[in-house]
């Protein structure tokens, strides 16, 4: 095998994921529900957000997204998705007309949302566990220096450029990866949980 050709080892990845143990419901909280629109704010509530577990959050409006940690928007009312992530779970919204299509995959163990409904992932599915493999995926953009060479906080790329590309928590860090779990059933994915973001090692 030539060298250009053995950066994706097909044979490699898939021994090293049937050597990874399955994980099942003792390993992993995996629930969906809906809820009416107007309950979004109590909905949020019931999760303690923000949360030093889950310190990141995508909130998207069909104007605008951004990208905080630790913070839940003033605005709701226009929301159309939002994800909350960490290494203590990842919570995900989605609009559908007058109510919230919602996630959520994280540790076991964890206590349901309050006063919402919700469908467990592993019911029916007991004995068909899944398989973790972890992954990164490169960000857009290196940060801005100053003409001093400090750093600016903000993310530059020439094929995004009208975007605003800020990543919390990791000024300093000239590019930026997302670290994620997918979990895979027969080789397909079926579930991902966002772990966190991190400077990409030199």
């Amino acid at each position: 095998m030539s060298d250009e050709a053995r950066w994706l080892d097909l044979e490699e990845i898939a021994q090293q994921v049937m050597e990874t143990p399955a994980q099942g419901s003792a390993e992993l909280t995996v629930w969906g529900g809906v809820f009416d629109a107007d309950r979004l704010p109590d909905f949020l509530a019931t999760w303690t957000l923000p949360r030093a577990d889950m310190p990141y959050c995508l909130w998207q409006w069909t104007d605008d997204i951004v990208l905080l940690r630790g913070q839940v928007p003033n605005r709701l009312d226009w929301l159309e998705r939002g994800r909350v992530f960490g290494p203590g779970g990842d919570l995900s919204l989605r609009r559908d007309g007058g109510r919230f299509l919602w996630n959520f995959v994280g540790p076991a163990e964890m206590a349901p949302p309050n006063g919402f409904e919700f469908a467990d992932y592993w019911d029916g599915r007991a004995d068909a566990p899944i398989r973790p493999r972890e992954r990164t995926a490169l960000l857009w953009g290196e940060e801005l220096r100053d003409d001093h060479n400090h750093p600016l906080g903000v993310w530059h790329e020439d094929r995004v450029a009208a975007a605003t590309l800020e990543y919390p928590g990791l000024r300093g860090a000239r590019r930026v990866q997302l670290r994620y779990c997918e979990y895979l059933r027969g080789g397909r994915v079926e579930l991902v949980w966002l772990l966190d973001l991190e400077e990409v090692a030199e």
